[in-house]
């Protein structure tokens, strides 16, 4: 999938189990290879709670990749993008809704 498809996806997520499902299925897309390459630190576990998710997020981000060959560095920007959208996308499932309200969309598509 492309990028933006899986910015779509993310989206659609209506419960965290459909964003941890979909971080599952976003690494599952990963070449093997690339994945064993990575540093320690940022190769992807298990996800079975958000924390995990939010957790590997974070890791993802303080990664400094400087002294990384380019495909290694490609890999953790790629996975890094994904995680911290979703994590964007927990926080919003996890805001409370306001009940019987207009929500007004700043933005379309």
């Amino acid at each position: 999938m492309s990028a933006a498809t899986w910015q779509q996806v993310l989206a659609a997520a209506k419960t965290p189990d459909d964003v941890i499902a979909s971080a599952r299925n976003f690494v599952a897309t990963v070449d093997y290879a690339d994945l064993a390459r990575l540093p320690e630190v940022c190769k992807p576990g298990k996800f079975v709670d958000t924390h995990d998710v939010a957790s590997y997020a974070y890791d993802l981000a303080r990664h400094h990749c400087d002294e990384l060959d380019s495909t290694v560095a490609e890999t953790i920007h790629k996975l890094s993008a994904f995680f911290s959208q979703a994590v964007v996308r927990l926080s919003q499932l996890a805001a409370p809704q306001p009940a019987n309200r207009e929500v007004v969309k700043l933005f379309t598509s």
